[in-house]
């Protein structure tokens, strides 16, 4: 979870030791599959188009009912949101937040002026309920989904070992 607003080297070093200790004590939960009968299945091929909508649809059932505006899908936030996912889950980038600057620069040449951003990340066996459900009960992960954001990108990719890596880009125009 990133909510960048101006924050001191001292206290990205904090959040991310923070992260870090939080993601790793988290590993065991995160990886696991549920099993149940009304866990969700997808195609997983290298469309996650459905998968991304249900994300969508979940993060705005949470927000209208929290009384926050829905977010909008924005097409050049998804595309970062699935080239850092991509790149995580092919093992060119550690799993996190590497290259949250670069990818807030590039969105920020594409769209203009960015008032506030976020990102989230997740990996698992997971379907959409199960990476929310993981991501509300975080508090870093839930205070982007319900922050003072417009848009919101959405991107996935699977690993070789089958394990889908998932990245929020939450953004206010």
């Amino acid at each position: 979870m990133i909510n960048k607003r101006n924050f001191s080297m001292t206290n990205r070093f904090a959040l991310y030791t923070l992260f870090t200790f939080l993601l790793l004590s988290a590993l065991p939960s995160c990886a696991q599959r549920n099993t149940s009968s009304s866990s969700v299945s997808y195609d997983i091929s290298a469309d996650f188009t459905s998968l991304q909508n249900d994300i969508l649809k979940l993060v705005n059932k949470h927000r209208t009912a929290m009384g926050l505006n829905v977010l909008q899908m924005n097409d050049a936030a998804t595309a970062e949101a699935t080239k850092h996912s991509a790149d995580m889950a092919k093992g060119r980038m550690s799993f996190g937040h590497d290259g949250y600057d670069e990818r807030m620069q590039h969105l920020t040449q594409k769209l203009g002026t960015l008032h506030a951003t976020g990102e989230n990340v997740a990996y698992g066996k997971l379907n959409a309920a199960q990476v929310m459900d993981m991501w509300l009960n975080s508090p870093g992960h839930k205070k982007n989904i319900e922050g003072n954001f417009s848009m919101i990108g959405i991107g996935i990719a699977k690993s070789r070992s089958g394990y889908l890596y998932f990245t929020q880009i939450f953004l206010l125009k």
